[in-house]
């Protein structure tokens, strides 16, 4: 029983659902992009939006309610019995931002194993800079904008990071792929080259 903490559940969540919502994407355009028929997938009468970020919200919701019942489920195996609501503000802004980074790089490189190769080396980046961040804390004085940005705030929380404005700024840059990653799949003669 020891061993279910909050702490311990948040960190082991905070660290794997945000990464694993990636599959969940990618597996959403496996067909397209691996199939050789894509012409006549691409042909289909479908809204672009529908295809693109349409597709991405409902898997991510869907995906989000799936963490936030499993989590659940853990908490009644631990002593621990509530967290506060914006950790899970954060947890699902993270899956949000990841979903949005996972889609947008599919759509871009058009190929499964670059876009796992670069949503990899994106979060070893960002693992080893907050991990590197929160060795610093006690020698020197972070700046706002050096801690603002932490898409694993669950994790590793960095002190003087703002959670407000970590999530803000994960949310705005969710957005953000998610509009960049639309724009390409409006563009139909981009994605059948």
């Amino acid at each position: 029983m020891g061993l279910l903490t909050a702490e311990t559940i948040l960190k082991t969540v905070g660290l794997w659902s945000p990464l694993l919502i990636t599959f969940w994407i990618v597996a959403l355009y496996q067909d397209w992009v691996e199939s050789d028929g894509k012409e006549a997938l691409l042909a289909l009468p479908y809204k672009n939006w529908a295809f693109g970020i349409g597709r991405v919200l409902r898997t991510t919701a869907l995906y989000g309610l799936f963490v936030l019942c499993v989590t659940r489920l853990l908490f009644l195996f631990s002593p621990d019995r509530g967290v506060s609501p914006l950790v899970w503000v954060i947890l699902a802004t993270s899956i949000l931002f990841f979903a949005a980074l996972a889609f947008f790089a599919v759509v871009l490189t058009r190929r499964l194993v670059y876009t796992y190769l670069l949503v990899a080396v994106f979060s070893l980046g960002e693992g080893v800079r907050v991990y590197a961040l929160s060795l610093r804390v006690g020698y020197s004085v972070l700046s706002h904008s050096t801690v603002s940005f932490n898409p694993f705030q669950t994790v590793w929380p960095l002190p003087g990071a703002s959670p407000l404005r970590v999530t803000l700024i994960l949310f705005v840059a969710a957005l953000l792929l998610l509009f960049l990653g639309q724009l390409l799949v409006n563009r139909r003669e981009y994605l059948l080259r």
